[in-house]
């Protein structure tokens, strides 16, 4: 994958969802776990015995786990693949039939814990949205809006306009723009994830830059019209790496 560098913060956001017209959108579940460095041998282990108590009760969704490598560290992500909304009526009535094993094995050991739902955005992603993939690593970047209705509406607008130049100009790379729903007070409103094979593959300089694709298609002077905008609706961004841990990852057997 592409180097991207920091201007592409200006490609996620949403402080209030659009949730009724995105109903129809693919959708992942994800939690996220905090560690202290003491516990992460026992958490580990924690969450191995959780996943065999999974395949005994033939849990049938896939369950890709994350490990932030930059930022703030210690912290572990898991993610469903992407599917509807009526898929999780199952998956947690599945889940907790396991529920003893992770109150045993896994709560003990945590510092704290949060979840969301990620909404896939039609004509903001390029990445296929059917499966997670489940090696190698994504740079993450997290971005919040200012609050108010035009802030999202002109973020929602600009960034289209921006994978619409990257579709017409045929420029490389995948990435997806997702909603956060359910969240919590101090969730972004949109999350760009940008998967990699390896730092060797995200190393290579993306050419031309973003800005200057954006001008080749619409002009210099709409480009950077575009490009304020984001500025002015966009209140904070932050950015981590995550890699891919197929240790701690949940495969049903069928899938092996």
């Amino acid at each position: 994958m592409k180097k991207l560098v920091w201007w592409l913060a200006a490609l996620t956001t949403l402080s209030f969802g659009a949730t009724a017209q995105a109903a129809g959108n693919k959708v992942q579940f994800k939690e996220t776990h905090s560690v202290a460095p003491p516990e992460v041998r026992a958490y580990e282990a924690g969450m191995k015995a959780f996943d065999q108590c999974l395949v005994r009760n033939h849990f049938p969704y896939r369950v890709i786990a994350l490990v932030h490598v930059t930022g703030e560290e210690h912290r572990y992500s898991y993610v469903t693949d992407p599917g509807s909304w009526s898929d999780f009526d199952p998956f947690f009535k599945q889940a907790n039939l396991c529920v003893s094993a992770w109150r045993t094995y896994v709560d003990p050991h945590m510092l704290s814990s949060s979840s969301q739902y990620d909404i896939w955005m039609p004509g903001m992603s390029n990445l296929a949205s059917d499966k997670t993939p489940d090696s190698g690593g994504f740079y993450v970047v997290e971005v919040t809006l200012k609050s108010g209705h035009q802030a999202y509406e002109t973020y929602v607008k600009d960034v289209r306009m921006i994978y619409s130049a990257m579709e017409k100009s045929k420029w490389g790379g995948h990435w997806a723009t997702i909603e956060v729903n359910g969240g919590g007070p101090n969730a972004p409103n949109f999350v760009l994830m940008i998967p990699f094979k390896n730092f060797e593959d995200w190393g290579k300089p993306i050419k031309p830059p973003l800005w200057e694709m954006m001008a080749n298609v619409y002009g210099r002077k709409k480009a950077d019209e575009l490009r304020n905008e984001l500025n002015e609706v966009v209140k904070h961004t932050s950015s981590h790496y995550d890699a891919v841990d197929p240790k701690l990852s949940y495969t049903p057997p069928s899938h092996y």
